[in-house]
């Protein structure tokens, strides 16, 4: 646990105090990880990147979903929808309104029209809770013996904007 992460921005994002260019880096960290014979749990945090002109700057971001990885991974980012469920609502209002009985299974090679909270593409056995993990960090939890994020997972994030 504390085991330091990075990812690389796909797409440029402009937020309010904080400009990431495709290629900038986001900083994070494993909260709290178990594993059993058959169930395992992860829960990660990204809680800093590379905006521009500020390098490690503090941020608050949230994991809503989780596409891709391995053999599965065919530019996801291209196949992902252009619209996030919920515009600027946070995770669990979203959450709350949509209801988390929401069946995630997709047809292959068929990409959701709207990403809501909570969306696992790709990735057989996975589930993200959002904000289920300690201090509100994203829970990954998986039926084999491990939480596998293989090469080219890609995490949908939002910015939680700062009073």
């Amino acid at each position: 646990m504390g085991q330091s992460i990075s990812v690389k921005v796909l797409r440029d994002w402009i937020a309010p105090g904080c400009t990431l260019i495709a290629g900038a880096t986001l900083y994070g960290h494993v909260l709290a990880s178990t594993a059993t014979k058959s169930a395992s749990e992860l829960a990660l945090v990204f809680d800093h990147g590379d905006c521009s002109g500020h390098p490690k700057q503090e941020l608050s971001l949230r994991i809503i979903g989780v596409a891709g990885g391995d053999a599965q991974y065919q530019g996801v980012h291209n196949a992902m929808p252009t619209e996030v469920s919920g515009g600027a609502r946070a995770i669990s209002d979203t959450a709350a309104s949509m209801g988390l009985a929401i069946d995630d299974n997709m047809k292959p090679g068929v990409a959701p029209n709207t990403v809501h909270p909570g969306i696992v593409a790709g990735i057989p056995h996975l589930k993200l809770i959002p904000e289920g993990g300690p201090q509100c960090s994203a829970m990954l939890t998986s039926e084999e013996r491990s939480v596998h994020l293989g090469t080219g997972t890609e995490f949908i994030l939002t910015m939680q904007s700062t009073p």
